[in-house]
């Protein structure tokens, strides 16, 4: 079976550029931290931690840390106590209970949550190559697939579809509702 996916371009070009910059933000990420680490003390009100436990320790802050940033901070929390604080109330319901369920099941404390969130967002992302990659090769022809996938995460904005946010399940899901419209499935 892995060799029948491996063998469709689709696969296995999404998934090379997928590990390759996966690969490189980690590292990049995790040099950025150490060179500039959090800082210690928390000047504003409940910081840009939003009281969570600051990951900057061991594996999970190496791994973990980077990532521990802005709204991936109100998604863990969402997924923690539910929308417990009114300026919760902007992000939508799916991704932090996607991330409610995996970390619960991964051990519900704050570090699961956010690898849960990483895990979702980046399986979202690898799907979203997929799907984005057979569109293409549908629209603009299957030599041109590959290009469409290197301009669509090399994009300045590329980097937030790798990090614990909710965008790569939202063009994930906005896409494959185009895909299917393009392939004149109905719906209802």
């Amino acid at each position: 079976m892995l060799k029948t996916l491996w063998r469709q371009p689709a696969v296995r070009q999404s998934l090379l550029i997928f590990v390759a910059l996966r690969l490189f933000l980690s590292l990049w990420a995790s040099l950025a931290l150490q060179l500039i680490p959090p800082p210690e003390a928390l000047t504003a009100v409940g910081g840009p931690y939003l009281n969570q436990p600051v990951l900057n320790d061991g594996a999970a802050g190496l791994l973990l840390g980077p990532w521990q940033r802005f709204d991936a901070m109100h998604y863990t929390r969402i997924a923690a106590e539910g929308y417990s604080h009114p300026e919760d109330s902007v992000f939508p319901p799916l991704y932090p209970l996607l991330i409610w369920a995996l970390g619960g099941l991964m051990g519900g404390s704050h570090a699961a949550h956010l690898a849960a969130g990483i895990l979702i967002a980046n399986a979202a992302l690898l799907g979203l190559l997929i799907l984005l990659h057979k569109v293409g090769s549908d629209l603009i022809g299957p030599e041109n697939a590959p290009r469409l996938l290197l301009y669509f995460v090399l994009f300045p904005t590329g980097f937030f579809l790798f990090a614990p946010y909710s965008e790569s399940l939202f063009l994930l899901l906005t896409l494959g509702a185009l895909w299917l419209g393009l392939r004149h499935h109905q719906f209802g």
